[in-house]
């Protein structure tokens, strides 16, 4: 009798926890869709007093929000790091309208037409504004090309948590409101990623990682690591930053040549673009040139001075040797 009741009061235990994470996760998507009326107050308050900068804040904000709510996660691979595989900022599913990083949002137009005639011509008016800015060759959200490094080293050292604390500090005509909506985005994705990594029943060490990075600081290699993926992927698998510089205050000697190619993987996955090595080399410029191997992106730029040691020239050599 005992034993039966130590399972019982374990599994009652068990079910008050649930009960108690569903009740904080119903009380949360209240509050998120209060905040969200009220931005959609204040952003048609904006639009009719003429403040068209702030109506395009708000909306941008909300707009990279409702696709992290609502865009596909990739499935889990059994990896190290999370997200993995192509990024839902790349392929082709099934949403109409997507955020970009380079020319503000992409939009299947068939698909758009076909699910919502009005939103389609809504959009298409809109598109119609900004034409004239397309022929410019740089004109960050005009069609043009541009590239971004998030700045991984400081969401690393201080975390997304002080991050907000810092954007809550700013006066409101300061993106503020802007910003606070595209942290709750982030904060959204961020337990999605978590709960699909539980429910794939992914090695516990990941899922602990993953649910204090990138919101505390990292304390590990490994913890840096996994931060450093989910922001990559929170901006679109653009660019991987200076993975050595970036990694360095973290690294304790460990071999993570595993966990760079598989971060690198990633990136080949998603058509990545730019990393910097050096010009302070250390084992992690090693292990970079040597996980590049073989691999088509991300593409890196060894930054070289007069006295590089004989090493880093050698490792690139063979590392551009596999093609």
């Amino acid at each position: 009798i005992k034993e039966e009741l130590k399972v019982l009061n374990a599994e009652r235990d068990a079910l008050r926890r649930r009960w108690d994470e569903e009740k904080g996760i119903l009380s949360d998507l209240q509050s998120q869709r209060q905040k969200m009326e009220d931005f959609k107050i204040e952003a048609h308050n904006a639009e009719r007093a003429g403040d068209y900068g702030k109506v395009a804040e708000i909306r941008y904000a909300n707009a990279l929000k409702r696709f992290w709510e609502q865009t596909d996660l990739p499935a889990y691979d059994g990896g190290q790091l999370y997200p993995c595989g192509v990024s839902t900022f790349n392929y082709n599913q099934d949403v109409c309208i997507r955020p970009h990083y380079c020319n503000v949002f992409e939009v299947q137009q068939g698909k758009l037409k076909k699910k919502s005639a009005q939103a389609y011509e809504i959009i298409m008016a809109e598109d119609r504004l900004v034409a004239k800015f397309h022929d410019h060759p740089h004109t960050v959200g005009g069609m043009g090309w541009t590239h971004s490094f998030p700045n991984y080293s400081r969401v690393l050292k201080e975390g997304l948590d002080a991050y907000r604390r810092r954007v809550e500090a700013l006066t409101e005509d300061d993106f503020k409101q802007g910003l606070l909506i595209t942290l709750e985005g982030i904060a959204i994705y961020h337990r999605r990623c978590v709960e699909l990594l539980k429910d794939a029943q992914a090695p516990t060490q990941l899922i602990a990682a993953l649910e204090k990075v990138p919101y505390q600081p990292a304390e590990t290699i490994y913890e840096a690591m996994v931060a450093l993926n989910f922001v990559f992927y929170v901006d679109g698998c653009d660019d991987i930053g200076p993975l050595d510089r970036i990694l360095l205050p973290y690294y304790k000697g460990e071999d993570i040549l595993p966990l760079i190619k598989e971060f690198f993987k990633h990136a080949d996955a998603n058509d990545s673009w730019s990393g910097t090595l050096g010009p302070e080399y250390n084992e992690i410029t090693r292990m970079c040139i040597q996980a590049s191997q073989g691999s088509r992106r991300p593409d890196l730029q060894l930054l070289v001075k007069p006295n590089m040691p004989d090493w880093v020239w050698k490792e690139s050599a063979e590392a551009l040797m596999t093609g």
